[in-house]
């Protein structure tokens, strides 16, 4: 155990786990529509209770003052956004929360010269109020509230917190710990989707399925598996605000509206007892007769991705979280452009890019910003092999096959990974990765026996 003072931060479990579990519903309608096909529409349903997410357990109290019940939340955001105005010190009103919370700031030195971070506007004044104490720290650390009320609670800096009579520090924080993600229960999901399914049966060489899914997704947190721990939002479906949690509920990571899928095997008719080649001899079936083509063709609609915070802190002091949409909802694309203060074009994921971050800003102290808001490309992808199986007897046999994945070479880029963050004006929204892999051939000689 750390001991007081020491604000580690670190990883655990909650220590009152449960098993997550879940309610699968499933209603499915089936008609046979004759010459060897059948439709099959379908309800699927998925509820998942008690799923495990990363919560930061040691996260700063959100304490409420109890004569003007305010909260530390909204008392930092009202300092927040005169800081972001650039507003002169002298021009501050008292706040009743910071007055009553900090009753003796106004007695301490300014904490931007002893601290040496950015002053506000202005002289400090001579008689300052509480509240002006306290917006001279939070100036200097806006967009990073999480470490001006660090220095306020661990030391004193204008001055600790008096909560019930008491000024002390580690009123806020609990002093072991400045961050102590945990997995816990706090999560859930719905995934609701219909299903059309065509089918057709094994007849004239041929069998195939048709499948299309109209689907939606919800989580408190998830990562898709083209999605690294590192990269492009590992750490981003985390709670941000563990004071309120369902901040963080918004679509899942790999939600898909639209889904077609297809597959399919068809036996070439060609060699004996086939359309062409009826009467060729054993030779001759052997080499051209008797192949099959089969294939796995997919397609979705865009992958939802979040605009990043940056590296700024106002609510958590581990996890940045995403962005505040506060414009349009910008268009999403594949554009070949070059972003200012950028010296060569790069593939971007929005069709604007250099505007696209003007609909973005920074999250305010109890924020997570919103998540998974914009669709960048979905998958697509065509798989095809081509098989001969030659019998040598009864019990042995042996295939060759010759397999080629996206035979097509088609490219879909990740949004998810193209890391769109609101403080790198010079990458914001360039992508770095696809989500599929370049054309890929193998081929295979197999004895069963």
């Amino acid at each position: 155990m750390p001991p007081v003072g020491g604000l580690s931060f670190t990883w655990g479990m909650d220590d009152k786990i449960k098993t997550p579990y879940s309610h699968v519903i499933d209603l499915s309608i089936e008609r046979d529509l004759g010459h060897n096909f059948s439709l099959d529409v379908a309800y699927v349903g998925r509820l998942g209770r008690r799923l495990l997410v990363n919560e930061d357990v040691g996260e700063p109290l959100d304490l409420t003052d109890p004569k003007s019940h305010m909260d530390y939340f909204a008392a930092a955001t009202l300092l927040s956004k005169y800081a972001r105005a650039n507003t002169p010190i002298s021009a501050i009103p008292k706040i009743p929360y910071w007055e009553n919370i900090f009753p003796t700031a106004h007695s301490a030195p300014a904490a931007c010269v002893t601290l040496e971070q950015a002053c506000p506007p202005g002289n400090f004044p001579a008689a300052p109020s509480n509240t002006q104490a306290m917006y001279d720290l939070y100036y200097g650390d806006v967009l990073n509230e999480v470490t001006a009320l660090q220095f306020a609670d661990t030391s004193c800096i204008p001055a600790c917190a008096t909560v019930n009579g008491k000024t002390a520090p580690y009123q806020f924080y609990s002093g072991q710990y400045t961050s102590l993600y945990a997995w816990t229960n706090a999560g859930y999901s719905d995934y609701h989707a219909m299903e059309i399914t065509l089918r057709k049966s094994q007849s004239h060489g041929l069998l195939f399925d048709l499948n299309y899914t109209l689907s939606k997704s919800t989580d408190m947190g998830s990562d898709g598996e083209r999605v690294s721990l590192y990269e492009g939002g590992g750490f981003s479906s985390d709670i941000i605000n563990a004071w309120e949690p369902k901040l963080q509920h918004a679509l899942s990571d790999f939600d898909a509206t639209h889904q077609v899928n297809a597959n399919w095997i068809y036996q070439l008719p060609i060699g004996r007892g086939r359309a062409f080649g009826s009467k060729w001899n054993n030779w001759m079936d052997a080499a051209f007769g008797g192949w099959q083509v089969a294939g796995l063709w997919r397609w979705t609609s865009g992958l939802p991705f979040s605009v990043l915070n940056g590296f700024d802190f106002p609510t958590d002091w581990f996890l940045t979280g995403n962005a505040n949409l506060v414009g349009p909802l910008p268009p999403t694309g594949t554009t070949y452009t070059t972003l200012p203060g950028a010296a060569t074009p790069t593939l971007n994921e929005f069709k604007n890019p250099a505007t696209a971050v003007n609909s973005f800003d920074y999250p305010f102290p109890g924020q997570a910003g919103q998540r998974n808001i914009l669709r960048g490309p979905g998958y697509f992808s065509i798989d095809m092999s081509l098989q001969k199986t030659w019998s040598l007897g009864e019990s042995r046999s042996l295939r060759l096959g010759w397999d080629v994945y996206n035979i097509t070479n088609s490219y879909r880029f990740d949004g998810q990974t193209a890391l769109p963050e609101i403080d790198l004006i010079g990458t914001f929204g360039n992508y770095t990765t696809t989500i599929n892999d370049s054309r890929k051939m193998q081929f295979s000689l197999r004895f069963e026996f």
